[in-house]
């Protein structure tokens, strides 16, 4: 029998746009009939490459074998993978359009766009194992969706499962166009992901305020890197930590966060929840957001040396009320600042030490303390009083105990003239909680 040339087996395949094997550990795809991507990956095994042609591929596919390199031949700009209108799961139940798995490790997704997702909450790839890499890649969501569009999820929902995934790497993608969130990390993820180098901009709020329109959100995370990535127009936070594991670190360093409604979003996962995670937040150029960083949770974020939009560095109404950069909110380390843009791109940043305002008015807060502090002692006599009656004094002594978180911070600002404009303002506002104490007790007294 007459031999088929191979040459002449390749032409065929193409025409017929087949899946054709073309080696033991290599494979090729092409667009036609069917799944074409997810044949080659049930034919393929652990270790093997499988090269993607030029062409628009659809329907859902799940890598379900170990080490595999699933790779487009031509880039992001001819190989397409399509879900337009298409529900590709939950993304809650850790089901995506790309499915990696939870258990499933080293897999490699490079150079495709994926595009679409349906008017319900889905995500387009899904990340469940260990060691994975998503790169290269353009991933653009539906902005109509009334629900959580993710573009890329690195997580396991199930908190008490020893599958929580670990050391994966989002980098260098594109992704843009999601009511959700671009690039989401949690419920639940373990340790040691990366994202870095993205491009994460124009998410939208879409169907759920408060949880969508997000560039890059971390939830639930126990160990988290976000670096040298672009994070802009976002409608709501460009970088959002929800801070729940214990023990936890996120650090955010050297991005660009602009323009989005809150640069970084610090946030605590359920009212009254405690955590001991930890957020670090520097050698960022932060500028043009609505804002810049907001804390809504009592443990302080280290956010120095970040560049602000001005050498003057963010603005803080007590802690820095001359900045002209971008605000940032209560319990932020903001001290010292980067004053140029970059700020830590060369090993001895350009940095501006911490700042005296209102040495002329020193004096003047000093005398508002101590007043405070006379004030603060009577009113504990007079309260002591009041006790010995056993007397109602709830409302008091919660007066005083904010009197004497803002003594405390006064005494601190005015220490060494660091800024003895916001330690009268506080001493003031000391003396204002103290005096309504007072006619309280005394009204009782009487």
């Amino acid at each position: 029998m007459k031999k088929v040339p191979l040459t002449i087996l390749i032409v065929v395949c193409l025409v017929s746009f087949c899946y054709q094997p073309l080696g033991a550990a290599t494979h090729h795809v092409f667009p036609g009939p069917g799944n074409p991507i997810q044949t080659a990956i049930n034919n393929a095994q652990a270790g093997d490459t499988i090269i993607v042609h030029a062409g628009t591929y659809t329907g859902q596919v799940t890598v379900t074998k170990d080490s595999v390199t699933l790779q487009s031949s031509g880039g992001a700009a001819v190989t397409i993978i399509d879900y337009t209108g298409v529900w590709c799961g939950y993304w809650s139940t850790g089901v995506g359009g790309v499915d990696i798995p939870y258990g499933v490790s080293g897999v490699t997704v490079e150079g495709f766009t994926i595009v679409g997702g349906s008017p319900a909450s889905d995500a387009l790839i899904s990340v469940g194992g260990d060691n994975n890499v998503i790169r290269s890649n353009v991933v653009v969501g539906d902005p109509s969706s009334s629900g959580q569009d993710i573009g890329i999820h690195i997580g396991n929902v199930d908190e008490t499962s020893e599958q929580l995934p670990s050391e994966n790497k989002i980098v260098n993608n594109d992704v843009y166009n999601h009511a959700g969130s671009g690039i989401f990390v949690g419920n639940w993820a373990g340790v040691g992901n990366v994202i870095s180098g993205n491009m994460v901009h124009d998410n939208v709020i879409g169907g759920i305020p408060g949880l969508n329109g997000n560039g890059i959100e971390v939830d639930r995370a126990l160990g988290v890197v976000v670096a040298n990535n672009s994070v802009y127009k976002n409608e709501a936070a460009g970088i959002k930590v929800v801070r729940t594991a214990p023990n936890a670190v996120v650090n955010v360093n050297r991005n660009t966060i602009t323009g989005n409604g809150t640069g970084v979003l610090s946030e605590q996962w359920r009212p009254g929840a405690t955590t001991s995670a930890t957020v670090v937040v520097i050698c960022n150029n932060i500028l043009n957001n609505g804002f810049g960083v907001f804390n809504s949770v009592q443990a302080t974020i280290n956010a120095k040396t970040n560049w602000w939009g001005d050498a003057s560095g963010p603005y803080h109404l007590l802690s820095n009320p001359s900045g002209i950069g971008d605000d940032v909110s209560d319990n932020v380390d903001f001290i010292p600042w980067g004053v140029v843009v970059n700020p830590c791109a060369s090993q001895e940043a350009q940095l501006v030490n911490s700042p005296v305002f209102g040495r002329k008015i020193c004096p003047l807060a000093d005398y508002n303390v101590r007043k405070a502090e006379e004030l603060l002692e009577t009113v504990k006599a007079l309260l002591g009083d009041a006790q010995l009656f056993n007397l109602d004094t709830s409302e008091v002594e919660e007066l005083v105990e904010e009197a004497e978180i803002l003594l405390e911070k006064a005494r601190i600002f005015c220490k060494k003239g660091q800024n003895c404009i916001a330690g009268n303002t506080l001493a003031i506002e000391a003396q204002n909680l103290l005096e309504k104490a007072r006619e309280l007790l005394e009204s009782m007294l009487s």
